[in-house]
């Protein structure tokens, strides 16, 4: 510690907001605060930092933040649990950024700090302290960590000094004939060659030139910038992807330049950004948990092997990798994410990597065994018996079971047996997305799915060809290769999610539904939402979400209003505040109902869950039959006390969209091509609004942008109980109207 300013004496309950009023906060590095808890407590400790300045562009303020679990949490396996008082520390490099600070700490305005129920916080610091430089594993640190025992290691255990062990180790992972890569491994039958070393010269030679993600590094990384104020982006420059191309152009070329400045890379990344000690971080290099997990299964056991194959690459830069390798572990082994979450699964999974790609650890044998009984744990606790992760989200269903998949790669690639019950719902996990594909095969836009009209692509066909299935092939392919499912409409009846389908041709019609729980993380409020499409289009949609970025769009995605469902007196669903966690992840088995047969589907699903600032007890019953081939009838009930007003809305893609003056019936209008109408069952309002912003309604995510799109609005005040109905009928080009 070089200075240090107190801040705050006061004690407080759970919550401090301290004016920067006190302290050079432009030489700041480190917050320090004693924080008291009780026994048995876990949540999160949030940090925040507000400056006194706003990036062009942007509709809110920088910060330096850390928040919830991503951030510094309080838990066993956290690794920040303690009892009773304790000063707890939080570096600078451990806070995300929000925003596009100009400088540092010199324009704090306030500090906050918020604890989980039941702490307290007093004693408050800023602190400039010394930082070290990385590794922080030191020479003699990592000779005791490697098992000289091992074959190959003869001359290392016998030599009489630190340099000379440190040469012979080198000499041998030079030598080492080992193959430990563990990215793009084999995938039969693929067409391409699957090696790190068919990458593209062109993004090689623009790394080389410092451009990179974007941004011009030519001059070096800022390791710690957010050009784009995204959060996303300050994290993903330290996944180390564009390492990959570097790693491919050494291999195909041999020319030493290409691994060389992979090298420089790596050295300027372990030397700035030393792993934290004995806190979590919250953002940057460590603290988000994917980087953490991403960069040594991605980039750091290639990287390594490429270095060793490299004649010219200089001694320390090998031990640097594998001093980061090293720390890499310890840190996910002190540091998880809260559990369970898809961040620990990336996190098992990296371990299993390292423990198998870098067998000459002593301690590699437990990390390969401590990351099996992790990934079985979370498949036992996130992935329902019908498939799906319990996020509900099927964007990042792909990625989740990917993560999975890989760690079965590569246990299969260098032998350590996993858990047969692993594999199972692997396979679980695909055939759960193939079944609500849409039948141009894009991906329903539940929840954060990201752009609506996204597709699975390589995240199924890949899968489908290691896991030999031939539906998640055919999906992944678009019909090119495998063949169709052999099944048509199915309830996933642990997610709730049913899929009503006349078949899986591109013209077949199509209905999806959520009659399941909330979802853990990325969730939306959107339970009895549901989507259409017929004749190769898209008509009835969940908007999906563009970004992560705060703004009044984002939120808006998030709520009620955003979805195909109904609105009570101007109030959305609310299971977000309304229900416990237990709750978020309960199976729809007792919930939903269905039944099909050659004739119809239907299926059925009730939302009991209060809606937000309405204090009467609204419930929502939705039944949808889909009368086969050719339409639907979508069924509404509410029941409780009093006179409400409902408003039941329907999100349109951006087609024109006409009212039935006589029938209030709505329809697209669409020139020369099939179009769908919505005829109400009942004597109801109707209106359609597109492109509004103050509040924000109508409007789409697509392809990461914000689109303004119709949305229909039903209404009708009534005294409870309630029933109403509407016929959803798309027909073809050659007619005006759906005829009834």
């Amino acid at each position: 510690v070089v200075e240090q300013w107190l801040l705050s004496e006061t004690e407080v309950e759970a919550r401090i907001e301290i004016p920067a009023r006190t302290g050079d906060w432009q030489r700041g590095n480190e917050i320090r605060a004693e924080i008291y808890l009780p026994p048995g407590v876990v949540g999160a400790l949030t940090y925040q930092i507000e400056l006194d300045s706003r990036a062009p562009g942007f509709d809110f303020d920088d910060a330096y933040y850390n928040g919830g679990g991503g951030g510094a949490q309080v838990s066993e396996a956290g690794g920040n649990i303690w009892e009773g008082w304790h000063i707890y520390r939080h570096p600078m490099e451990c806070f995300y950024l929000r925003g596009m600070p100009a400088s540092d700490w010199g324009k704090a305005r306030l500090l906050r700090i918020i604890g989980p129920k039941g702490s307290r916080i007093r004693r408050v610091w800023l602190v400039q302290r010394e930082i070290a430089e990385g590794p922080r594993t030191g020479d003699e640190a990592l000779l005791s960590e490697l098992d000289l025992n091992r074959p190959g290691f003869e001359r290392a255990k016998a030599a009489d000094s630190t340099d000379a062990v440190l040469g012979d180790v080198i000499r041998y992972f030079r030598a080492s004939v080992f193959d430990r890569q563990i990215s793009d491994l084999p995938v039969p039958s693929e067409k391409d060659t699957p090696r790190a070393w068919n990458g593209d010269a062109a993004e090689a030679e623009r790394i080389m030139a410092g451009q990179i993600m974007g941004q011009d590094w030519s001059q070096g990384i800022d390791w710690q910038a957010n050009p784009t104020g995204y959060i996303e982006w300050s994290v993903s420059i330290h996944y180390f992807y564009y390492l990959k191309p570097l790693i491919a152009a050494w291999w195909r070329t041999r020319e030493p330049r290409f691994i060389l400045k992979a090298g420089e890379i790596i050295d300027d990344w372990v030397r700035r950004n030393p792993i934290p000690i004995g806190v979590r971080s919250g953002g940057f290099a460590w603290g988000h948990s994917l980087a953490a997990s991403v960069r040594p299964f991605t980039a750091l056991a290639d990287l390594f092997a490429a270095l060793c194959a490299c004649p010219e690459t200089p001694d320390r830069t090998i031990l640097n990798v594998l001093k980061t390798v090293y720390e890499h572990a310890r840190y996910m082994l002190a540091f998880q994410s809260f559990r369970p979450s898809n961040k620990s699964i990336a996190e098992a999974r990296a371990l299993l990597a390292i423990g198998c790609a870098f067998p000459e650890f002593r301690e590699a044998l437990f990390w390969r065994e401590e990351a099996g009984r992790r990934l079985l744990d979370d498949m036992r606790v996130q992935v329902f018996p019908d498939g799906a992760s319990f996020e509900l989200t099927p964007a990042y269903q792909g990625s989740i079971a990917s993560w999975f998949l890989d760690a079965f790669q590569v246990a299969q690639k260098f032998n350590h047996p996993l858990h047969p019950e692993l594999e199972a719902g692997i396979r679980r996990m695909y055939d759960w997305m193939v079944a609500i594909t849409r039948p141009d095969f894009t991906r329903p836009s539940a929840s954060d799915a990201g752009s609506l009209n996204g597709k699975y692509g390589a995240v199924l066909a890949r899968p489908g060809r290691i896991l030999n299935s031939p539906s998640a092939l055919w999906v992944g392919t678009e019909g090119k290769e495998g063949q169709a499912p052999d099944c048509a409409s199915v309830a996933l009846r642990d997610s709730g999610y049913v899929a009503m389908r006349s078949g899986w041709d591109k013209n077949a019609r199509y209905l999806f539904f959520d009659g399941g729980p909330y979802g853990m993380w990325h969730q939306h409020e959107d339970m009895l939402n549901f989507e259409v499409y017929a004749f190769g289009a898209p008509f009835i949609v969940d908007p999906g979400i563009s970004t992560y970025m705060s703004n009044p769009w984002v939120s808006f995605y998030h709520t009620a209003q955003a979805h195909n469902v109904v609105m009570v007196d101007g109030c959305g669903q609310n299971r977000g505040l309304n229900q416990m966690k237990e709750a978020w992840v309960a199976s729809a088995r007792d919930r939903l109902l269905y039944r099909s047969d050659d004739r119809s589907d239907v299926a059925m699903a009730t939302y009991d869950a209060g809606y937000a600032g309405l204090e009467a007890q609204v419930i929502h019953r939705r039944a949808v039959v889909f009368v086969k081939p050719d339409y639907w009838i979508v069924l509404d009930e509410l029941t409780g006390d009093g006179t409400h007003t409902y408003e039941a809305l329907f999100h349109f893609m951006p087609y024109r969209m006409m009212i039935d003056a006589e029938t209030h019936a709505v329809r697209t209008g669409r020139n020369g091509a099939p179009n769908i109408e919505i005829l109400p069952l009942a004597p109801m309002g109707v209106r359609l609004i597109c492109g509004q912003i103050d509040p924000v309604q109508g409007w789409l995510a697509i392809d990461g942008q914000d689109v303004p799109a119709p949305v229909a609005i039903y209404r009708k005040k009534a005294r409870l109980p309630f029933r109403t109905g509407y016929v959803i009928a798309p027909y073809g080009a050659d007619r005006v109207t759906a005829g009834f």
